[in-house]
């Protein structure tokens, strides 16, 4: 088995891109050195707040890396699925979790049956770190995850307004449309942030394909169900 590279892609100072490589057989004595590392690294540059918001949860080094930031007078929280929370059958899971909780850094769950799917952290009020991937080992050794590491303090604000109102106990229709920043700029990359349900998000990817696809439309999705999305994509033929 080859464990996960964690090798960055050439990218400007304002973003980072990482891929898991999952190889096969999988051999969990490899199950290191992966974006996992990445991760735990943006948490220890943490001086002041360090919120994370996950759906799952079993990574050791990220329950660690946020323990010492709280211990190290970091505010630290967390926002999960109420499923992760409750889950006593996966040892990995509760192991971790224990972790944070004996750390004193408060967790608020969903308390409800649709799920809170959410992969973020922001740190400092400056960097956000999102993508498909999981803070899980089989998310990041045996599944094909992505994530982006983001240097800005007005979609760090976008996303600390979605993780208040989750922290306060909000999620899936009960939170409001509350961006400061719904479009923005970083460097000349134009940027604009969504979060479901509120935000039609589906809506907004038919829209930047019906403007923007003139000549290629690459798309990647685990689950694609949408029929909107899907006949966008057949009209750009």
């Amino acid at each position: 088995a080859v464990p996960v590279s964690a090798d960055a892609q050439p990218a400007p100072r304002w973003y980072e891109l990482y891929f898991t490589k999952p190889k096969y057989p999988d051999d969990p004595k490899s199950h290191h050195g992966g974006i996992d590392d990445r991760l735990v690294a943006l948490m220890d540059r943490a001086g002041r707040t360090l919120d994370v918001a996950d759906y799952d949860f079993d990574l050791e080094n990220v329950a660690d890396a946020m323990a010492l930031a709280k211990g190290r007078g970091v505010q630290v929280r967390m926002v999960t699925d109420s499923d992760t929370l409750n889950n006593t059958k996966d040892q990995r899971i509760q192991n971790a979790l224990r972790k944070v909780k004996e750390a004193g850094i408060p967790i608020v769950d969903d308390k409800r049956p649709p799920i809170m799917h959410h992969k973020f952290t922001i740190v400092d009020g400056e960097w956000v770190s999102t993508g498909s991937w999981n803070y899980t080992d089989g998310d990041t050794y045996r599944l094909n995850n992505w994530m982006g590491i983001f240097t800005s303090k007005e979609l760090a604000a976008n996303y600390t307004a979605e993780f208040e109102q989750m922290f306060a106990g909000k999620f899936g229709p009960a939170k409001a449309k509350n961006l400061p920043f719904p479009v923005l700029t970083i460097d000349t990359a134009r940027m604009q942030t969504c979060f479901s349900p509120k935000g039609d998000c589906a809506a907004l990817i038919v829209s930047t394909i019906q403007r923007e696809a003139t000549k290629s439309l690459y798309f990647l999705a685990f689950s694609f169900t949408h029929d909107g999305i899907g006949q966008t994509i057949i009209d750009t033929q």
